[in-house]
């Protein structure tokens, strides 16, 4: 009953940090111990990352990598050579379950763009307080815990990813491939410099509105050919900024295809 709860509440989570916390919440109900953790291997440590209390997090305990290798059962954290670990101070046992590793996780810069090992950590005070048999809930939340991080791991790489985009000099738009009127559901700040239109402004609308071509110019029905194949291509077009001037825009325009293989956005790039 406490995992089907815990999963519930991971379910209506509104992001992968909300759901990690109602993972570690139903560990707690299933097992009935003091606290829980996700802790991640750095080098020959474990350093917790997220906890059922916020005083473990950060924490980091020297030498105890070795502790995330395998579900293991420490029934006295004294007796096995970590109590000394401010972690670990108060806690007497201690149950590890390793998460399952992705079988592709994304590469990317930060630390989010390197798979870890990572492992669900249960404490409690008693020594000796945990049983073989609670090894098995704690099997099926890391497997839950894995598709977190790895939802996780997807965000912070979209975010960076994000930055780069509105961070470019290049003028940057990106259109909804999906919908026939390809409408602009982001545009950087140098679509802004350069177009002189607001974000706000153009959200939602097909970027034709941009072009001072006339409807039959070669350029420009090279541009329509390439948009309703939705296919790469390099096009010159004479285009207007929100005041009215006009001038040429070099327009380079690529796909982006979906886990699917479905042609998901168009993402004009542009200069002047």
């Amino acid at each position: 009953e406490a995992l089907l709860a815990g999963v519930e509440r991971m379910a209506a989570a509104r992001d992968p940090a909300g759901a990690l916390e109602q993972l570690l919440g139903a560990a707690c109900a299933a097992i009935g111990c003091g606290a829980a953790a996700l802790a991640a291997v750095e080098g020959a440590d474990l350093v917790i990352d997220t906890a059922t209390l916020p005083a473990l997090e950060g924490a980091r305990v020297a030498g105890a990598a070795a502790l995330a290798a395998k579900p293991r059962r420490v029934t006295d954290l004294a007796a096995a050579g970590h109590g000394a670990a401010p972690a670990f101070a108060g806690w007497r046992a201690l149950l590890v379950q390793p998460v399952p590793r992705p079988k592709a996780a994304p590469a990317g810069p930060g630390p989010e763009g390197r798979a870890r090992d990572k492992a669900l950590l249960c404490l409690d005070a008693a020594p000796g307080r945990f049983a073989p048999a609670d090894l098995e809930p704690l099997s099926r939340l890391a497997r839950l815990a894995a598709q977190i991080v790895a939802a996780r791991r997807l965000v912070r790489r979209n975010e960076l990813l994000a930055a780069v985009v509105d961070g470019a000099s290049v003028s940057i738009s990106v259109a909804d491939a999906t919908d026939p009127g390809l409408p602009l559901v982001h545009v950087n700040a140098a679509f802004e410099r350069l177009t002189g239109w607001r974000r706000a402004e153009v959200i939602g609308r097909n970027c034709r509105f941009l072009s001072a071509e006339a409807a039959d110019s070669p350029a420009r029905l090279a541009l329509r050919e390439a948009v309703a194949e939705r296919r790469a291509g390099e096009f010159e077009l004479l285009n207007r900024r929100r005041d009215g001037t006009p001038f040429w825009n070099r327009l380079t325009l690529f796909p982006v295809r979906d886990g699917s293989g479905e042609v998901a956005l168009l993402v004009p790039s542009a200069l002047d």
